[in-house]
């Protein structure tokens, strides 16, 4: 498995670059997910316009939609299975994705 991937990071406003991220390892309650695609929304925008407070360095995109590359064994999904990731969790984490 790759130890970087590109991702689109906010520089300054006016300015969003795809740049090369660390892939992290998944901690007892994550998963890894394969991107398929990922959506920006208009909170991305704002940020982009200057118009919403972001850090440089801040990948932007969110819901993903893709499968799983590796996961814990605590999550209940499984490498492979198809999946998209919600912006919106009701509680810290969610072990309940969406399955595709």
């Amino acid at each position: 498995m790759p130890k970087m991937t590109k991702a689109a990071v906010f520089v300054e406003p006016n300015r969003i670059v795809l740049d090369d991220k660390p892939i992290s390892d998944v901690g007892p309650l994550d998963a890894l997910i394969r991107l398929a695609t990922a959506t920006i929304c208009g909170t991305d925008i704002r940020i982009l316009k200057g118009e919403y407070p972001a850090e440089r360095g801040l990948t932007i995109g969110h819901e993903p939609v893709g499968s799983i590359e590796k996961s814990a064994r605590r999550t209940g999904v499984f490498r492979w299975q198809r999946v998209i990731a919600g912006a919106i969790c009701p509680s810290e984490y969610s072990n309940a994705p969406l399955h595709a």
